[in-house]
């Protein structure tokens, strides 16, 4: 069975020996320290790109969707230049993902 670190979008999802089951995000919660930021043109589907502005790390791209999933199913697609999304402080972030 295989176990994945906190920082990946996979920690919550079950698998067995040889395969993962449907995919489980991890519940990451609103809270008034969340700070909005505006999809600027250089982001459009890269949230790896984003991820690594943000927090100096693109694995934490799964948190675009997971923060903002009314807005982005697919962030690499469903980014768009102007779109305004709500993201965790990385402090905040660190201390949920633990």
């Amino acid at each position: 069975m295989a176990k994945y670190t906190a920082t990946s979008p996979y920690f919550s999802t079950k698998s067995t020996s040889w395969y993962l089951k449907p995919m489980q995000w991890r519940a990451l919660p609103k809270d008034r320290t969340d700070v909005y930021y505006t999809i600027k043109t250089e982001w459009v589907g890269k949230p790896t790109l984003l991820a690594n502005d943000l927090y100096g790390d693109p694995g934490y791209w799964w948190v675009i969707q997971v923060m903002n999933i009314d807005l982005i199913r697919d962030p690499n697609t469903d980014m768009e230049a102007g779109m305004v999304i709500r993201m965790p402080t990385l402090g905040r972030l660190k201390s949920i993902l633990g």
